[in-house]
């Protein structure tokens, strides 16, 4: 391996190590407010917060729109 081959793999994993840390928090704070979406309209919490983890912000408005669950009397 070349240098320069070597300077270009180190500045892309670079790239992405910086990426990761961007983004596995916004995730995380995704699948928390899913959840407490979710869990202010009687919905699982848990549940939600995979979804929304791993939907990011497509799963926020999956929660968003979801009905509110109905009580059974």
């Amino acid at each position: 391996m070349r240098a320069g081959d070597r300077a270009t793999c180190v500045r892309v994993l670079a790239s992405a190590v910086m990426k990761l840390e961007l983004g596995i928090p916004v995730w995380l704070l995704c699948g928390i407010l899913g959840a407490w979406i979710a869990t202010t309209k009687g919905r699982g919490g848990c549940f939600w917060f995979l979804t929304c983890a791993v939907l990011g912000p497509i799963g926020l408005v999956f929660a968003a729109v979801v009905s509110k669950k109905s009580q059974k009397d």
